[in-house]
């Protein structure tokens, strides 16, 4: 009991610097700590591990003061060494918590994304999506797995399954999973390339930083860094961006089509996106939104000269302000760095080159990522099944096609008919009808309804997006810094 007594204070502070993204350890804390009772003064670099120690004893820590001062030198807890073994420990007592609650709820999907490290160390983020016992749905982060093996297809399956295997969860219950996947669109690709070497440019430089803010108007926002990996981000830098762009022009004396056409298609993807990156978003919430959103891409493409000549007028309109002429692009037999685009105009040669690829490819991108047979969970929310005037309409050969595909996870797969029908009476008699997953599970007793139990259960497991991922992602660079890129030391 008094040794357990002993590491209290000692795990106290190394949670307290975990929950605050504090590094523990300095430059050379690897010798033995400071004087007892006094912060460091003289010894420059011991860490925040031992000098919050140090904080505690003059705080009054008697328990820890008197084992730190009749200790072993290599019994005091606080080495390197030891702080890694008790940050070890601390994660597995959270996982330990986390794969009971994954375990609990039956059904759970992978989402997974990559980035390097400052070592330039490939990283795969693990986050496993999921319905707790309160009907709240989750994504919990879980580990980082290092891919020694490679970046191929295979070596991250590999790595994947193993990971799952060694957290103790069964992959015959995972039921979706979302992987980040690279776009192909050349021409946004590059604009936002382009948006972000410009903002490097700038906001590196403090001579041209000041150079820039000397065209800024007031009120305007400076520029930001388009995040590489949080597309909500990418938005904003390029909203920004074209705020200044007049600004940036009087800097550069530079000016494309591209990020012009780019901020305008791209705001119609802004408000939904907002919502796509909350970790409980629920897919039958904004259902309609994301068909609505589909509808509208489609009329761009199938309207493309009215719009395309509408943005091009902007792009226009912002050249003249700048003084820039419009230039006809060269045009040759044998073309290297780009594609030949047959055109009459210098408008048709920016519609064949920008504007159709860049709405074919959000068109194909919608399409894969919430094509019809996924949208088909969630059709019924969206039908007039259970709402008081009782039309007919066809919602339950809609819902059997989703539970049918998942025959294998029902209970009792032969009242499937009989459930629904049952399903349909009850919500027919209620005033007020749910509009989420989550809110129906917990409006009522679903045990009367196990069959559709089980179906929101894996509605609501199925990933749309690898936005947590992402934000642990982003958060890497304090497990491995420049200083210390290696995780073991």
């Amino acid at each position: 009991m008094g040794n357990r007594n002993k590491l209290i204070p000692i795990i106290k502070t190394i949670i307290f610097l975990g929950r605050n993204d504090i590094a523990f350890r300095g430059h050379r804390d690897s010798r033995y700590h400071p004087q007892i009772g006094e912060t460091c003064k003289d010894n420059i670099g011991i860490g925040n591990f031992v000098e919050l120690l140090n904080f505690c004893i003059e705080a009054g820590d008697k328990v820890l003061e008197h084992h730190i001062r009749s200790a072993l030198k290599n019994a005091t807890y606080i080495s390197k060494t030891a702080q890694n073994e008790l940050i070890e420990c601390c994660g597995k007592t959270i996982e330990k918590v986390l794969i009971k609650k994954i375990k609990k709820s039956g059904y759970f999907s992978i989402l997974c994304d990559g980035a390097s490290d400052c070592s330039n160390v490939e990283q795969l983020s693990l986050v496993i999506r999921y319905i707790d016992c309160d009907n709240v749905i989750c994504e919990d982060f879980l580990r980082f797995i290092e891919c020694k093996s490679g970046t191929t297809g295979l070596s991250l399956a590999q790595n994947i399954i193993s990971a799952i295997d060694d957290l103790g969860l069964d992959i015959q219950k995972c039921r979706g999973q979302g992987m980040m996947v690279l776009g192909q669109c050349l021409s946004v690709r590059n604009a936002l390339d382009q948006i972000k070497d410009i903002s490097y440019f700038f906001n590196l430089s403090a001579k041209r930083a000041s150079c820039l803010n000397k065209f800024i108007f007031p009120g305007q926002a400076k520029l930001i860094d388009t995040c590489r990996t949080r597309w909500v981000q990418k938005l904003k830098g390029l909203d920004v961006f074209f705020d200044n762009y007049i600004s940036v022009f009087h800097s550069m004396k530079e000016m494309a089509y591209n990020e012009v056409l780019t901020k305008q298609i791209m705001d119609y993807f802004y408000a939904i996106t907002v919502v796509l990156q909350t970790k409980t978003f629920d897919i039958s919430q904004q259902c309609n939104e994301i068909n609505c959103l589909k509808t509208q891409i489609l009329d761009l493409k199938k309207n493309i000269d009215v719009y395309h000549n509408k943005w091009y007028l902007i792009a226009l309109d912002l050249a003249k302000t700048l003084d820039v002429s419009e230039v006809k692009p060269r045009f040759c037999g044998r073309q290297v760095y780009r594609d030949n685009y047959p055109f009459d105009t210098v408008s048709d040669y920016f519609k064949y080159s920008i504007t159709s690829p860049l709405l074919d490819h959000l068109i194909n991108e919608l399409e894969d990522r919430f094509d019809e047979g996924e949208m088909i969970a969630c059709i019924w929310y969206s039908c007039n099944c259970c709402k008081k005037n009782k039309e007919k309409c066809f919602w339950k050969s809609d819902f059997m096609e989703f539970l049918h595909f998942y025959i294998s996870d029902m209970p009792h797969p032969t009242s499937i008919h009989a459930e629904l029908d049952l399903w349909e009476t009850f919500w027919n008699n209620q005033s007020v009808i749910p509009s989420t997953i989550t809110e129906t599970s917990k409006s009522i007793d679903m045990r009367g309804f196990p069959n559709i139990r089980e179906g929101f259960l894996i509605m609501g497991t199925i990933p749309i997006t690898t936005c947590e991922c992402e934000r642990s992602i982003s958060v890497i660079r304090r497990l491995k810094t420049y200083m210390r890129n290696c995780m073991t030391e």
